[in-house]
């Protein structure tokens, strides 16, 4: 499976932060950026602190732009209603799927991210998403894995994050 898009929000937030500077007014509203606080590198909290490549990236386009940014990072499901939902004006990168595209704007990614597949020494039958069916994996609820792997015979386990998931691999209770 491949992450594609992590970086779409670049180009939305340059087409975004030229219109508003374009619009010639006087003092812009901070542009509302809203992001998953549980994916490093990409993006993270840090101390309480909004951290990652996304996060720079877009730190160095307002700086280039000279707008402000309001930056909050949150579970993936929540960032990406709060967007939807008008609350955020863009939301860090996210995987294009054909299904997404019918609600989400994309531009060209400029970023391929691999997910992987994660196993303890007890399941190394495991190779592949065909050696999923029948046991418990754990994904988050707005990620991608969960959309790719529904429906396919395969115990799905909501998890808050990959650090929880890991935890629950190590105690036996998920078998990837």
């Amino acid at each position: 499976m491949q992450r594609q898009g992590l970086s779409a929000t670049r180009a939305v937030a340059t087409g975004v932060l030229a219109g508003v500077l374009a619009s010639g007014a006087a003092a812009a509203p901070p542009l509302r950026v809203a992001g998953d606080r549980d994916y490093p590198p990409i993006t993270y909290l840090e101390d309480g602190v909004a951290k990652g490549f996304d996060i720079d990236v877009i730190r160095a386009l307002g700086e280039v732009l000279g707008a402000d940014l309001q930056i909050e990072l949150m579970p993936w499901d929540a960032a990406q209603k709060r967007v939807q939902e008008g609350g955020a004006d863009l939301l860090t990168g996210m995987s294009i799927t054909e299904e997404r595209r019918a609600s989400w704007d994309f531009a060209a990614p400029t970023m391929t991210h691999s997910f992987g597949l994660f196993v303890t020494d007890r399941q190394v039958a495991i190779h592949g998403v065909e050696d999923l069916r029948g046991r418990r994996v754990g994904v988050t609820s707005g990620g991608l894995p969960r959309t790719v792997l529904a429906n396919q015979g395969i115990d799905l386990v909501l998890i808050d994050n990959y650090e929880k998931g890991f935890e629950l691999l190590r105690a036996g209770k998920l078998d990837a």
